[in-house]
């Protein structure tokens, strides 16, 4: 939690520019260090959303944004084959 506040806190008053590239991957980072997880959530849609909004923001490509999520998650990536 401290973490996380201490993130707050350094955004201060530009915690809202989300035309900043900075602010958009603080919230990624955010969002990673404190990821909803609960499947049955009625905001991990919601939230995904911001994320990838986030990650865009930040300038983060697809492939990067995908593997966040997948961490984040503990999904598999795409290039993993089943033995």
């Amino acid at each position: 939690m401290a973490a996380r506040l201490a993130a707050w806190d350094h955004l201060g008053d530009q915690a809202c520019d989300f035309a900043s590239p900075t602010v958009n991957a603080m919230r990624v980072v955010l969002f990673l260090l404190f990821p909803d997880d609960d499947p049955d959530s009625e905001d991990v849609g919601f939230l995904i959303s911001h994320f990838l909004d986030f990650c865009t923001g930040a300038g983060m490509s697809t492939e990067q944004q995908y593997q966040c999520l997948a961490d984040a998650y503990g999904l598999c990536s795409g290039d993993q084959t089943d033995a």
